[in-house]
């Protein structure tokens, strides 16, 4: 998947959670990578970590 796709493309993101990242302005693959475990722990907990490590895989990154 390209790093700009957009976040609703990855398999089990829901409506909360993408609205969750478009307050802090993270609409795309590109921009939920940049952030380390930490920071997206701190902004969706466990369950965020595994779908930032899925976009993480599907990117290649």
């Amino acid at each position: 998947m390209s790093t700009n796709t957009n976040l609703c493309f990855l398999p089990g993101i829901g409506r909360h959670t993408l609205k969750a990242l478009e307050f802090y302005e993270i609409k795309t693959f590109a921009d939920f990578i940049k952030f380390n475990e930490g920071e997206i722990k701190l902004l969706l907990g466990k369950s965020g970590i595994k779908l930032w490590k899925l976009a993480k895989k599907l990117t290649n990154k």
